[in-house]
């Protein structure tokens, strides 16, 4: 049913996009995983330089927030305002209050209320990273290698 919904508000709102890259070069990428068990091989996402232009391959860049990452943050939310534990410092949550009053108040429509209210703050951009873009020529035969980690159990955008 919040698909739907989501479906729905989606469609009331122009297409907007997070800042695209500052420098000479838009960016490409690609999913990886290596052979093997799932347990035995890695995932990783490569970013890389492209000429192509974000703008002109709107389907192939991801919107910000897909639904299963909207209702999962939403789930993530609501087990934190049952779980929160006594010893950590409500600053470190500035929306807990609040979300401990909308799960009181709207506890069986929860999920609801923070779907619409994501809805109707979030204009649901799309990111300016366009999935397999064609690399661009290294004007001096190579690019540098730059290693990052999200962390676990982060998001990987």
């Amino acid at each position: 049913m919040l698909y739907k919904i989501d479906d729905l508000t989606n469609l009331l709102k122009r297409e907007s996009w997070l800042p695209g890259p500052a420098g000479s070069w838009e960016v490409g990428y690609v999913d990886i995983m290596t052979e093997g068990l799932p347990t035995q091989s890695e995932y990783l996402r490569l970013y890389y330089p492209t000429n192509q232009k974000h703008q002109n391959l709107p389907g192939r860049c991801h919107i910000w927030s897909e639904h299963t990452t909207k209702h999962g943050f939403i789930n993530f939310i609501k087990a934190q305002v049952h779980n929160w534990p006594s010893w950590v410092n409500h600053s470190e949550f500035k929306l807990l209050d609040l979300a401990t009053l909308i799960e009181r108040c709207f506890n069986p429509g929860f999920r609801t209320v923070f779907s619409l209210g994501w809805n109707w703050m979030c204009n649901n951009p799309k990111i300016p990273v366009i999935h397999q873009a064609q690399p661009a020529s290294s004007p001096s035969g190579q690019w540098p290698v730059v290693i990052f980690s999200h962390g676990m159990g982060c998001n990987r955008y």
